[in-house]
């Protein structure tokens, strides 16, 4: 009975001790707890869709504005664009840790050798052998020797190697998720871009026809200051105003050439003249757009990802920085050919072997305790890093929601008052052919029509641009057609 009990209590003590440790070296993660909503605060009309059917990681939304040109820019900024090229390539470096840290379970070895010379001195010799007696007690005769073979060695620190792999695999899914954070970000910019130059081109062609009408208004009113209708200060006025829109044809041009400079370099080409697709009349906004429920959208969005596996590596780091209490293990060695030469007297040539073994365990080392609480202080601020995102990407989508809401209310107007001033411009033309106005008139009334047209225009780009910075904040689009093809002429491959 009392071997049983000792038995008992040994096992007890024996698992307290391991679960102990394994706690100490290995510290429980936990993801931090947060309060997630169960709806936006802006949903809108995005309320009344199916949220579940979507995957939207996976959806090219860009492809329901049915133009060609958008889409082949999006799929060429997406296989050519250097940034991404540079994720990448941080991914292969990551996945390439993670081998390192594969192999160092591994044991070395090294092909070596070495040789020695010596003389004795001082010799007390006993010895049964008169030879061995007579040549060792001169003292003035050399000996010497060589050993050429294998030196293996195997270091081992299972704690240690264990959680060096398990940080360098948050390495490489946090560098997977950047990529896909570079994907988001760059069918983003392709796509804002654009609709930005497509609505450049359109207010282009509309800011040419206004000036020509302030040229015709100008042509008036100097017909009239001639026949002493008008006053010399309503023509200083009217070319004042026509200056002011001949330069704003200029700045549009501008924004044309930066737009078009910005396609092409995310398209991992030299700046360029771009061709798009359809006018701006032609692109539809009134699809709906989808909204996932607030705790889906958290799970696609790569920067939350990101997060996270950076706070599980500050908690796999804390293990690390423990791990150098566990005993480190070295076993080293040596297999091989020996030569010894005594002078004249005798040569030995013989195969050999060593072996040693050592375990050594930090008895006083405080160094070790600062890198433990660093490491903690990481995960103290990973920690609230990870929520920070987590709230900071619910503000995204409700403010995203709220613009959206507002450009589509805004550009609900801004069409209303644009149909008002077209039926305003039929009138204004019924009455000019009945002569009840003039030709001056007329004109003022058709300026007035090109601003609302104008103005509509730049509403629509706001819609546009409230979709796509909607379908970001959502985290929609990034795993379409998501590769890891690298570029096999990059000159790294013949290295």
């Amino acid at each position: 009975m009392k071997v049983r009990k000792i038995i008992y209590k040994g096992s007890i003590i024996l698992s307290v001790t391991f679960l102990t440790a394994c706690s100490f070296f290995s510290p429980e993660y936990e993801r931090p707890k947060t309060d997630t909503p169960n709806m936006w605060l802006n949903e809108g009309d995005t309320k009344t869709i199916d949220k579940q059917k979507w995957d939207l990681p996976k959806l090219a939304w860009w492809r329901l504005f049915n133009d060609p040109q958008l889409n082949s820019f999006i799929t060429i900024a997406l296989k050519d664009n250097q940034q991404l090229q540079v994720a990448i390539g941080n991914i292969k470096q990551a996945e390439a840790e993670i081998e390192k840290a594969n192999y160092a379970w591994l044991p070395t070895a090294s092909v070596g050798g070495g040789g020695f010379i010596g003389q004795a001195f001082g010799t007390n010799v006993n010895s049964s052998i008169p030879q061995a007696k007579q040549f060792l007690s001169q003292g003035t005769e050399t000996f010497g020797g060589s050993l050429v073979g294998v030196v293996p060695s195997y270091t081992i620190n299972l704690v240690r190697e264990i959680k060096i792999g398990e940080v360098a695999r948050y390495s490489k899914k946090m560098q997977t998720e950047l990529k896909n954070t570079t994907r988001l970000s760059i069918i983003t910019q392709v796509a804002a871009s654009y609709f930005s130059l497509v609505t450049a081109k359109a207010q282009l062609d509309l800011q040419i026809r206004k000036v020509e009408e302030y040229e015709l208004l100008q042509y008036f009113a100097q017909k009239q200051y001639d026949a002493g209708a008008a006053s010399s200060l309503s023509i200083k006025m009217i070319n004042q105003q026509l200056e002011s829109e001949r330069g704003k044809i200029a700045g549009i041009k501008n924004d044309i050439v930066h737009f078009e400079n910005s396609l092409s370099v995310l398209m991992g080409q030299n700046p360029s003249k771009v061709v798009s697709g359809k006018t701006l009349n032609e692109i539809n906004t009134s699809h709906e757009v989808p909204v996932n429920l607030p705790a889906k959208v958290l799970e696609n969005r790569p920067d939350i990802a990101i997060a996270e596996y950076r706070l599980q590596t500050a908690n796999a780091n804390i293990g690390l920085a423990r791990s150098q209490f566990f005993p480190s293990i070295d076993l080293t060695g040596a297999f091989g050919n020996a030569t010894l030469a005594l002078a004249q007297l005798a040569t030995m040539n013989a195969g050999v072997w060593a072996a040693e073994a050592v375990a050594a365990v930090p008895v006083f080392n405080m160094a070790i305790l600062a890198d433990s609480d660093k490491a903690k202080a990481q995960f103290y601020q990973g920690y609230y890093e990870y929520i920070n995102t987590i709230h900071k990407a619910l503000q995204d989508v409700n403010d995203s929601l709220s613009e959206h809401s507002s450009a589509k209310e805004t550009m609900k107007r801004d069409m209303l008052a644009l149909e008002a001033t077209n039926e305003q411009t039929i009138i204004f033309n019924k009455k000019y052919e009945k002569g009840a106005i003039s030709k001056m008139e007329f004109t003022g009334a058709s300026i007035n029509n090109t601003n609302a047209q104008m103005q509509v225009n730049q509403t629509k780009l706001k819609e546009l641009i409230s979709i796509v910075n909607l379908y970001q904040s959502l985290g929609s689009g990034y795993d379409v057609d998501n590769h890891m093809n690298v570029i096999e002429s990059n000159p790294a491959w013949d290295k």
